[in-house]
Order: structure tokens, then sequence, then C-alpha cells
């Protein structure tokens, strides 16, 4: 609860800002290395026009400025590796926190956001936000330092402070020209987003249906629509790199703006003696330096508007509170027999019109078998989902074993029900995993147990046993025999009816 109220980012940042810190300690104290390049030319440049040069000197700047390379270099690396590390840690804890998060959304959520939207947020959203926190932490801090540290050393040295005022005056505008384009940038990125969001629904659902597209030689017309997505992303996306490379450019030349008063304003006073040929040098590899992280921080602000944009997509998602949640006075179902008393049930789905069941009552007796028969969308899967609680039923319209189900633990609820829907589905994994799919715990040793004695049994005798008693599409079977098999079975429709049928019985002990 915590982490929504602060936000997925800031909890993260916060939960590792003892190792934060040290990898920025580390970048700060590279950056601060590093300023000290150019006193050090200065002064050998000082020594150099007075003829003062030794080669024990030369010896001594030589080792000095290799120091400083190799001091930089050390630590600059260990606080960028440090930083992306942790960049990559939060790519792999959000995405799991993500997928945690999609198990507890119910079936009307999904039924709303196609799996093309959702693969978006953990690849492109998740990514994105990443990206910021690693690229976005080492250019910020080398930048923001690197700036500082050059000031400071400027401020320090012989240069006159006017004239490193009238140089460092061009960049007084960064800070206005921020405020105007990062909101422009973030808005046009969510766009962006949303658009790639829409495109990978597209796309898995011509995959989906590709079978469907051929038999009706609609290919064209699905090229079209697909098109649309795509053309939508360029469009969205010409339309940012359009204000985040004008962005991207103005900080740079702002920059090299401020290096032309240097060499202009610098020079002539080099020329006119008023300051030294050192002086001047160190001037100029100053603002040289500061080009850079000039560019990186409009980079870094492009980056984290893109960034914002995928990030306040990902909180809206972790926000989301699922449908269905067991009662916090809700308990456990007791072992044994069951029975199911269905009373008065009348259910509409979410933004439906008509009610998809009206007034169905019934009673189911432990060890009892009911057949419930209805043509194509009479409401029988939507009977199946409200036993499993997928959808919410009216309180105290269908109870189990006395209680309603909404007093009920959805763990217990559904582990006492087998469902086998009418869609087949196969895991990526063994054929063991798909059987023990919704009991991971039993052992390989029961599973090829019970496979061989079904492999050994007639199979007249496997047909005698089914609980199907008509054709259906979906049948419960729970008998009061502990030692029988609970499942859900799907039958095709046997052609000489237009209805179908949904068999169930009462829950009994797994």
């Amino acid at each position: 609860m915590a982490e929504t109220r602060r936000g997925l980012l800031t909890s993260y940042l916060l939960s590792n800002s003892p190792i934060y810190a040290t990898a920025i300690g580390f970048l700060i104290m590279s950056n601060i290395v590093n300023a000290a390049f150019p006193k050090t030319l200065g002064r050998f440049t000082d020594d150099l026009q007075k003829g003062g040069m030794t080669p024990a000197t030369i010896e001594h700047y030589g080792l000095l400025l290799l120091a400083i390379g190799v001091t930089y270099g050390l630590l600059f690396g260990l606080g960028q590796f440090t930083v992306a590390r942790l960049g990559r840690h939060f790519e792999f804890v959000t995405r799991q926190k993500l997928f945690a998060h999609f198990t507890k959304l119910s079936e009307h959520y999904f039924s709303q956001h196609g799996i093309g939207k959702l693969l978006s947020y953990v690849m492109n959203d998740v990514t994105s936000v990443r990206e910021s926190i690693s690229n976005g932490v080492n250019q910020t801090t080398n930048a923001v330092f690197l700036i500082l540290s050059c000031i400071v050393m400027m401020s320090f040295s012989s240069i006159p402070f006017y004239l490193i005022a009238i140089c460092v005056l061009p960049l007084l505008a960064i800070p206005f020209i921020v405020v105007r384009f990062g909101p422009v940038i973030r808005g046009r990125s969510l766009k962006v987003q949303e658009s790639l969001a829409s495109m990978t629904e597209s796309a898995e659902e011509q995959f989906g249906g590709i079978r469907v597209t051929k038999t009706f030689a609609a290919e064209d017309m699905a090229m079209r629509r697909f098109g649309e997505k795509v053309d939508a992303i360029r469009d969205n996306q010409l339309r940012l790199v359009k204000v985040s490379s004008f962005f991207q450019a103005l900080l740079p030349f702002l920059g090299a703006l401020s290096l032309v008063l240097a060499i202009i304003v610098g020079g002539t006073l080099t020329a006119t003696h008023r300051i030294t040929l050192g002086s001047f040098v160190e001037l100029t590899l100053y603002l040289r330096m500061i080009m850079t992280p000039l560019q990186q921080i409009g980079n870094v602000i492009n980056m984290m508007q893109r960034s914002r944009a995928s990030l306040e997509r990902i909180n809206a998602l972790l926000a989301q509170k699922p449908d269905i949640v067991s009662a916090s006075e809700a308990e456990p179902l007791p072992e044994g027999p069951l029975g199911v008393r269905v009373r008065g049930l009348t259910f509409r789905y979410p933004g439906a019109t008509e009610p998809a069941l009206r007034d169905i009552s019934f009673d189911i007796e432990p060890g009892q078998t009911v057949a419930i028969v209805g043509k194509t969308g009479s409401g029988k899967t939507t009977l199946v989902k409200l036993l499993l609680r997928v959808y919410d039923p009216p309180r105290g319209t269908i109870r189990v074993g006395g209680r309603d189900i909404a007093d009920i633990t959805l763990d217990s609820l559904r582990r006492r029900i087998a469902y086998v829907p009418q869609d087949g589905f196969l895991f990526s994994t063994t054929i063991r995993d798909n059987i023990a799919f919704s009991d991971a715990r039993q052992s390989s040793g029961k599973w090829s147990r019970r496979r061989s004695r079904r492999k050994s049994r007639p199979a007249s005798r496997a047909c005698r046993s089914s609980s199907t008693r008509v054709s259906a599409s979906a049948a419960l079977r729970c008998p009061a025999d502990s030692g029988s098999a609970q499942a859900w079975r799907g039958a095709s429709s046997n052609g000489r009816r237009s209805s179908s049928s949904t068999t169930a019985s009462a829950p009994s002990t797994p």
C-alpha cells in the first residue's frame, strides 16, 4: 500500500538509496578529478611560455595527467556500472510485479484490455523507465557536477570573473527552455506509447485470427487495418522527433555560443596581455568540457519526459484494484462433500443492458449430478463463472456447503472445482505439468502411476465412467467419492440438437 502511494519508481529508489548514493558518490568524485585536467594544462602552458620547462617538469605534468585519467576512469566506471546494474534489477523486479498484478486482476479487466496492450506495459514502458534511471542518473550526475566543478575551478583560477560571467551568460537560458519544451515532449511521448500499445494489440489480434482471415480471403483488409496502426506510430513519432531534436540541438548550441564568446573576448584579452595564455587555454578547455554535459542534459530531459509518460501508465496499471477479492472475514471451505444451492440468481455483465441469467434456482446435493441444457448464449458458461467467482454474483444467491460464496476464500473455492473451458489450451511445458497444473505439488511418481492405470483401462470402461451425460459446452463432475477424479469436461455438440448443456454436481473432497 505504501508503495502504491509513493509510486513504483520512488519506492525502488528509496529502497536502494544507499547503493545509489555510493554510485553517485563515485560519479561526483570522478567529475571533480576530471575538472582538474584543464587547470593542469593551463599551468603547463604558462610554464612552457615562460621557458622554464625541464625534463623533470615534463615528467611531473605527464604523470599528473596520467593519474587524473586513470583515477577518473576507475571512479566513473564503478559508478556507471553500479547504476546500470540497479537499472537492470529495476526492470527485473518491475516485470515480476506486473505479472503478479495481472494474476490478481479479474476477467472483466482483461475483456477490456487486449493482450497486446498488456505486453506493451511489460516491454516498452518498463524498458523506457529502466533506460531513464540508468542513463538518466549517470548523465545527470556527470552533467551537473562537471559543470559545477568547472565553474568552481574557473572561479579559483586567474581568469577574471567578468570574463567567466560573459561566457556563462547564454547558459542561463537553459531553465526557461526546459520549462517550455518539457510538457510538450511528455505529451507527445505519451501518444507514442499509446500508439505502440495499440499496434501490439492489433498484431496480436491479427495473428490470433489468421485462420479466419485466410478463410474469408480478408488479407487486404487485415493489412489495411494493421497499416493504419503503424502509420499512427510513424506520425506520432515524427511529431515527437521534431520537438525533441530541436530541443536537443538547442542546448549544445548555447554551449557553442559560450565558446565563441570565450574565443572572441578571451582572445582579445590575451592579445592585449590582460590575461595569460594559460588562463585562456583553461577557459576554452573548461567551456569545451561544459558543452558535453549540456548535450547530456538535453538527452536526459528528453529521456525523462518520455519515461515519465511510461511511468504514469505503469503506476496507473498497478493502481487498478481487482474486482474479485476474498472478503476480510472469508473462511476456507471445510473438508468433505458439500452441496450447492442457487436461489433467484439474476446476473448482468458489466456494461450490458440485458441480464445473462434471470431468476435461476436449483439444488445439487453431495454426490448428485445435474445437467443444465440450453442453446448457445443461454448463460451456461456464465453460471459456471459465477460458481468460480470469476464474476461476483449477487450476495445470497449462490451457497456452497450452506455458506455464501462471498464468505469463502477464493483459493479454497476454486481448488475444490476443476474447470475445463470450451477452448483447450496447453502451456509450453511437459504433458505432466499440464495435467498437474492445478496442483503442482503432485509428485511425478503419483502422476506416472495414474497415467499407467488410465492407459491400461479398457476404452469401454472409461466411457461408462464418464460424468458427461449430454453434449456439453462445459460440464462439472465433483462426486461424493473423494477417490474419483474431478473435472470440467468439454464436449462438442452431437449435431442432432441445436442446444448444448452443462453438467454439474456438488463439490467434494479434492
